[in-house]
Parts: C-alpha cells; structure tokens; sequence
C-alpha cells in the first residue's frame, strides 16, 4: 500500500466504522472518523496499532473518540482540539488538510516571527495529525493518571510464556534511545523506541503500552514503511531509566523529585502540539491533571539515570538494580 512520499497509504476506514483500543487500566475507547480526511488519520493509526474494528455506536463501557477535520463548529483561529463533550464521547478536532506552518525561525526586531507560511505536503499533514491524535489519547486516560511520555519502552522477557516486565528510556531527542533499543539483546525486546503510553490500573500498577514511532512511517528517513506496533500489548512497569552517554555503562539512582522534572520535559514533547488551539484556562487544568499524575508515577516506581557508552553492556547495569 503506497501513497504520497512512498508510504503507507489508504488503509480501509470509513465514516462510520469504529476501532476499539483496550488499555490496561480498564479503558476501552472507539477511535469514530467523522470525514473522509479523519478516516485517512484514524485508518493509518488503527492499522499501525493492530487496532480491531467495532461497531457503531460503540457499545455500553466503551468511550466514543469522535474525529474530525476541518475548521466548523471550531472556528477558523481554531482549527485543532477538543469542541464539545458528551455523555461517553469527546470530539476532537484535527487541522484542515491546506493547514500551513511558518518555514524558517528567523525573527524580527520586535520578535516577531519571519517567514513564509507553505502548505503542508499531504505526508506531513497526515504525520502531524497523528502526532495530535496521539495526544489526543493520552489525554483520555489522564483522569486515570495516565500519561503519554517522549521514551523507549523495553521488555525483559524470559521467554517461558509469561508476562515480560517493562522499563522506561527516557530521554531527549538524538540522546540515543533508537540505538540503545536496537543494541537489547535476546530476553530483552524494544516494544518502542520513541513513544510510550503509560497507564495505572484499579490497585496503581502501572503498565506500559508500546506506541508507534510516526517519524519511521512517513519522514525524510523511512525505514519501515509497513512498520507495526502491538499497542495492546502492556507490560507491567518496573523502573523509569534516563538516558545519557557515557564513556562507560553505570546506572545512578536519582529521587522522586528530580525524576519528575525528567518526566515533565518528556511529556511535553508528546503534548506540546496538541494544546495550541485551547483555551488558556483548558491548558492550565490538564498540565495541573498531567503533573500530578508524573509525581505520583516518580513516587511509585524507582528511577534512575542511565549511562550508556558507545559498545558496552548497558542493560546489564538495568539488570542488577533490577534483579533480574
């Protein structure tokens, strides 16, 4: 299936199809396209994700995430974000497909931006959308005290059939976390090496779900154009590691406190695009929801900073303070 820039293309969605994602704290919501151009978003990210259709409406238990595209009901100064809320169903608005961004960070005298505004190719328009349907996710599960982080998840799996145990990977762009995933060796696995989706059950465990690395589908650098992630597939959380290079592999355990203001900067990577269009008031109230639920996260589990040299043994320094 190949479309513009040679990726992945029309995946078979249409309004009024539905498909289910399941988390681990209990949340089964239906991703509903409302247009043809949120079909094209919501097909991409439910092949991506192996995400099973459902029916329409979906049935009781299950939260609607009604898409769509366009300005309307949101207005033309606010092209993106939630519009309305009802009983089991937001309405998250994505960007107009002739959505245009500013080309160069030159500024003037008086600060303002200089530039010109382009179209967005239909490649980058569809990553972007993901990237803000993505959040849009997250968010739904951060009453819960869920939370989408910028990090590797890795999956220590002893292979007897049982369920692996999971670790974060933090850390900022270019640090490294995509070369540390592929250096894991058997009896651990990279689930994702970009995104991770972190949720908290009933009794506070907290699980991690794999999430698709966008920039791999439709950037300047394809690598797999029919890539797939099992998003489903969650594993309990055991430890938040932060990435940093080093000429030599040593773990260094760090305190609640530092680790949230770690974990802050990762989630706003994920969530910065994604409150553009919202009220300011709007804006305050989910930082306030999302840091709460970063200091319970750093609280619950161990975390530490990860330093990794360039041909060493790293995740054996993961093992010992895990025990594994």
């Amino acid at each position: 299936m190949k479309a513009e820039g040679g990726t992945l293309g029309s995946v078979k969605a249409e309004v009024g199809h539905a498909f289910i994602l399941s988390l681990a704290d209990g949340t089964r919501l239906a991703l509903c396209p409302g247009d043809s151009d949120a079909a094209r978003v919501v097909g991409f990210l439910a092949h991506t994700a192996r995400l099973p259709a459902g029916p329409v409406p979906p049935p009781e238990g299950v939260r609607c995430l009604h898409v769509v595209v366009g300005d309307g009901a949101a207005g033309p100064a606010s092209p993106g974000g939630d519009v309305r809320e009802a009983s089991g169903t937001s309405v998250y608005r994505l960007e107009p497909t002739d959505v245009k961004r500013l080309r160069g960070r030159a500024r003037s005298a008086e600060g303002r931006p200089v530039g010109v505004y382009e179209p967005l190719t239909p490649q980058k328009w569809l990553w972007g959308q993901l990237v803000r349907l993505s959040a849009a996710i997250g968010r739904e599960t951060a009453p819960r005290g869920g939370v989408l982080l910028h990090g590797a998840l890795a999956e220590w799996d002893p292979g007897d059939g049982q369920r692996g145990t999971g670790v974060l990977i933090g850390g900022r762009s270019g640090i490294g976390k995509t070369t540390a995933s592929l250096r894991l060796p058997p009896l651990w696995r990279s689930r994702a090496d970009d995104v991770t989706l972190v949720v908290r059950d009933g009794s506070g465990v907290y699980w991690a779900h794999p999430w698709p690395t966008w920039s791999r589908l439709l950037g300047d650098d394809v690598r797999h154009p029919d890539g797939h992630w099992d998003v489903e597939h969650a594993v309990p959380l055991r430890a938040l590691f932060f990435l940093e290079q080093a000429p030599a592999d040593r773990v260094e355990p760090i305190g609640p406190g530092q680790a949230v203001c770690r974990l802050a900067a990762l989630a706003d990577q994920v969530s910065r695009q994604m409150l553009l269009y919202h009220p300011v008031e709007e804006v305050a109230a989910f930082n306030l929801q999302r840091f709460e639920n970063l200091c319970a996260l750093a609280k619950a589990l161990p975390a530490f900073l990860l330093h990794v040299s360039l041909d060493g043994a790293f995740w054996r320094a993961m093992e010992q303070v895990l025990h594994l």
